[in-house]
């Protein structure tokens, strides 16, 4: 049976109340339910307390934490995962073995699981942000002792880092010219490098002097309060100047904390979501817990767990891997030369190597986005775009200094190693200084260029124009017939390549294709990985198995094989090939329920990021309904829901999944995207796109004599047949405009309103003597078509439907939008025929609003509009949502003000009728206007101050003092 004891103790060292949890967790899942609900319960209850789970919990998360004969079941583990989520509880690092319980068997029957565990919440972390806990030996129990270490960390020394709400303040450019007016002698790149080295110091002062940015929060909201307080009853002239001083001075210090932890925390996400300094809190610490590192294993088998000796031992490994001899070899340049097809020609060798300019290397700066990671000398982007001015002609000259001479000094070139966690290991990532990423960035730009033309077409990374989905989709059709034993053996290799964070050193093999892949390894710098390398059999080729495995030394491969992060396999998508994109999801969603985000931040949230997880597998697959289903269900739940657990859709998701013009939030619905997605390649298809290496294939392969249009086929790939099921959709959306005839097919093309003639019109080729593969051009004379004579009634119906000739203009085919051009978008309303665009979408938009109002402003308008019976003095509800509707609708910043105060209002109503409901406690009329003023104008104090007649009226309006200087 399942039992849980929470305890709330007091520490008498940290001077803190804290919740702790030690609970045991019963050997079958139905009675582990009530623990699950406990544990949830607790959750809502105690959600502002620092909280601390542990103990055993019988279950494991994913199959990686059992080893031996039997894992838990799925349902197990999704329901531990659920409890998690809808818990907000944390895994904080832990060293020692990953296995906490042994059930004492040998052999097969041997079986290990990490049935223990400590979880916390984000209060927990947020005053021990350095929790750990040791899996102990297990002695005499069949269980590990866990033993939990929550000190508070010692200081360790931090790099310099420049804040860019520094370059916000006044007489921040003043600061940086005091500097960087004086001369150094020695080359540009060493005078940027020496000035930017002495302004540290100013920066680290300028810092210093601003203190503690939350306590500065903190202090300016009590002094706004009790200045308010002290107004509402005396409305002196005097205390109305306090207020505003004071609602001043927190604007400010509210956006300089909001601009220090978006830099730290990097939630690009949120940059229209919350202004929420928890949520940045909360991430900063939940991704310190989950990036230290307590242990590591060499390669010996010997666990290091002393803080010492983990850094030393990660720094002789990267030296190892990274800093290694390289053995040379000379390269056979007569061998290369014929791979080569494109040389480059006089005019495109001056265009990538022309003199870089002044307005490159800015528009190289000022692309690089302020907020990420910096380099060793601690400089943002954001502080090179605000002080151009100044540092702006040094910059560009350093940078010229380089493409000039090719030497680029040490100090610019030096760069930080980071680790990112994959699983269980580390993966270095570098971070680069921003006059470094400069420099490569205005490579890349000018190699862009002409990489086209001297890359083969079946490279398609990183090459602009191309997709790596062709890829994919050539790989499947290769896979086609893998399940199947009556057709001729196949095999495939699937190799695997050292990266240069992998090793740098090189072994070369004997065998003759060995010495084909060693050959590439010369000549590209890339290793082949025996590890990491498969080869699959197909059904009809396992006499040869042993043999082909013995030749080239890898592992046998069993469908599905991973490639390019998706399944690969011979028959149709299963919802188990899908485990890892569920596995992805929910481990975002676990992140992310820490973070107790509103509605509106998680609607942003589902749109910019969970959208982009199944946007890669959508791209290359038709993805099956059960994991539609699943996805949307998650997602559903998570927006409604969130970190708490309850509630339930407000909104159907038909609604939900509208553009906003039609009343719904924008976020487009899974199924509709993975069709327009994949109308993508057919559009690619009927233009024979043969820069596409799939598409190439298709033609040849595939259709051979025939168009996509009379291709009646069963050969082929799952994939393949799935996608030919779009092909109505497709046609709906193509115009083929006949031009001369020459490229369109007679019979076989839907130039015509009836589609491919030779489905339509079976006998016309025999009727007419125009053979099966005739082009348009044979029925078009002087302009005019010009068919050979016919009784038939069905040529008849053709005749009839005949499109205009474009004679002068070769064949075309465009696509039914103002560029003719297939776009993911413009297909969407082909699949989700467009609803009725509402009036009051326009309310929902403006600089001004704040996107937890808009968020109860749309439920609002979205339920309420059309059942509310409540009715104003002169005028009903919808009569007066019309009206604003229309009365707002400009981009002024009055109208927007007015938008933003009408979102407020909504809001502080629905707070307040919540209150009245469930918490019964009310606020007068007047507190409520007061509340929806204060926010109004807290959200135009915190905007970009741009000085114009229309702020003038704006703040006079709204009774803010006008900035002195302006």
């Amino acid at each position: 049976m399942s039992e849980v004891l929470t305890v709330l103790t007091i520490s008498v060292q940290w001077s803190s109340w804290c919740l702790i949890s030690v609970l045991y967790g019963d050997y079958d899942i139905i009675p582990r339910r009530e623990l699950w609900a406990a544990l949830q319960s607790i959750s809502v209850t105690s959600c502002e307390e620092p909280w601390i789970v542990l103990g055993d919990f019988n279950a494991i998360i994913d199959a990686s934490e059992a080893c031996g004969r039997a894992a838990d079941t799925t349902a197990s583990m999704t329901e531990f995962r659920n409890c998690i989520q809808a818990t907000g509880l944390i895994h904080i690092p832990f060293n020692g073995c990953p296995f906490t319980w042994h059930n004492c068997s040998e052999g097969t029957r041997s079986l290990w699981k990490r049935l223990d565990r400590v979880l916390v919440n984000a209060v927990w972390l947020e005053l021990w942000p350095n929790s750990s806990y040791t899996c102990a030996l297990p002695s005499t129990s069949d269980h590990s002792p866990l033993i939990l270490n929550a000190a508070t960390g010692g200081t360790t020394h931090s790099l310099f880092r420049f804040d860019n709400f520094l370059a916000k303040q006044s007489g921040f450019l003043d600061s940086v010219s005091n500097t960087w007016r004086h001369n150094i002698t020695g080359t540009a790149m060493y005078g940027v490098v020496c000035k930017l080295k002495t302004l540290k110091a100013t920066f680290r002062q300028q810092r210093k002097f601003k203190g503690n940015l939350t306590d500065n929060v903190r202090r300016a909201k009590g002094f706004l309060d009790k200045a308010q307080e002290l107004f509402a009853p005396i409305r002196s002239d005097f205390l109305l100047r306090l207020v505003k001083c004071c609602r001043h001075v927190y604007s400010v210090a509210i956006n300089l904390e909001t601009s220090m932890l978006r830099q730290r925390a990097k939630l690009q996400w949120l940059r229209h979501g919350d202004q929420n300094s928890r949520i940045f809190f909360r991430k900063i610490n939940a991704r310190r817990a989950r990036q230290r590192v307590f242990q590591v294993t060499k390669a010996n088998g010997e666990v290091l767990t002393d803080m010492n000796e983990v850094t030393e031992e990660f720094v002789s490994c990267f030296k190892s891997l990274l800093g290694g001899i390289r053995s040379q070899r000379d390269i056979n340049l007569s061998f290369l030369q014929q791979g080569i097809k494109h040389r480059l020609t006089q005019e495109e060798a001056e265009l990538i190597s022309a003199p870089v300019t002044q307005t490159e290397i800015k528009e190289a700066m000022f692309d690089i986005d302020e907020d990420s990671a910096p380099g060793p000398d601690g400089y943002t982007s954001g502080f090179f775009k605000s002080a151009w001015l100044v540092v702006g002609a040094d910059i560009c000259e350093a940078v010229q200094e380089f493409f000039r001479s090719g030497k680029l000094l040490k100090q610019l070139n030096a760069t930080l190693l980071v680790l990112i966690p994959k699983v269980s290991d580390y993966r270095p990532i570098a971070c680069c200084n921003v006059l470094y990423k400069t420099i490569t960035k205005i490579i890349v730009k000018r190699m862009q260029l002409i990489l086209h033309l001297l890359i083969d077409y079946s490279q398609n990374a990183f090459v602009p124009g191309r997709s790596i989905s062709d890829n994919i989709l050539l790989a499947q059709e290769l896979l086609a017939g893998y399940n199947q034993a009556k057709l001729p053996p196949r095999c495939t290799i699937k190799v695997d390549l050292k990266k240069a964070y992998d090793s740098v050193e090189w072994d070369f093999l004997t065998e003759v294709i060995k010495d084909a892949l060693c050959e590439f390894a010369v000549l590209s710098g890339l290793n082949v990985n025996p590890a990491k390398s498969q080869i699959i059999l197909s059904r009809a080729a396992q006499q040869d198995k042993q043999q082909l495995l013995d030749l080239l030394g890898f592992q046998e491969g069993v469908l599905p094989v991973k490639y390019l992060g998706v399944p690969l396999t011979s028959s149709r998508l299963t919802i188990a090939d899908c485990r890892p994109l569920l596995s992805n999801l929910e481990s975002r969603l676990e992140g992310w329920n820490q973070l107790t985000l509103s509605f509106a931040a998680r609607t942003l949230l589902i749109k910019s990021v969970l959208s982009t997880l199944h946007s890669y597998w959508a791209s290359v697959f038709i993805l099956p309904k059960g994991i539609i289903k699943i996805i949307e269900a998650r997602v559903r739940k998570f927006l409604w829901q969130g970190s708490t657990g309850r509630g339930y859709a407000k909104v159907a998701w038909e609604q939900i999944c509208k553009p906003k013009e039609e009343g719904g939030l924008g976020i487009r619905s899974i199924s509709v995207m993975n069709q327009a997605l994949m109308l993508k390649h057919l559009w690619k298809l009927v233009h024979m796109d043969r820069s596409s290496i799939w598409v190439d294939w298709i033609l040849q392969y595939r259709l051979r004599n025939s168009t996509i249009w009379s291709f009646t086929g069963a050969t082929g790939s799952w994939g393949w047949k799935k996608m030919l099921k779009l092909k109505p959709i497709l046609r709906s959306g193509l115009i083929y405009r006949v031009g001369n005839g020459n490229s369109f097919k007679l019979w076989k093309d839907v130039w015509h309103e009836l589609g491919p003639l030779c489905l339509s019109y079976p006998g016309g080729p025999t009727a007419t003597g125009l053979p099966l593969d005739a082009s348009l051009s044979c029925v078009i004379r002087t302009g005019q078509w010009h068919w050979p004579s016919q009784t038939d009634p069905v040529f008849s119906e053709i005749a009839a439907g005949l499109p205009p000739i474009y004679p002068t203009e070769p064949d075309s085919i465009i696509w039914r939008n103002s560029s003719g051009i297939f776009t993911v978008q413009s297909a969407i309303p082909l699949i989700q025929p467009p609803a009725p665009i509402v009036n009051w979408h326009v309310l929902l938009h403006g600089r001004y609003q704040i996107a937890k109002h808009c968020f109860i402003l749309w439920r609002c308008l979205a339920i309420l509009y059309r059942r509310t019976r409540f009715q104003w003095p002169y005028h009903g509800w919808q009569q007066g949502i019309a009206w604003a509707s229309q009365r707002w609708r400009s981009k002024h910043i009055l109208h927007a003000a007015s938008r933003a105060t009408l979102a407020a209002l909504v809001y502080h109503l629905w707070i307040e009728r919540n209150n009245r409901r469930f918490n019964a406690t009310a606020t007068s009329a007047e507190s409520l206007v007061f509340r929806v003023m204060e926010d109004v104008r807290m959200r135009i104090l915190s905007d970009t101050f741009i000085p114009s007649l229309q702020t003038r009226a704006l703040y006079r309006l709204w009774k803010i003092a006008w900035p002195q200087g302006y």
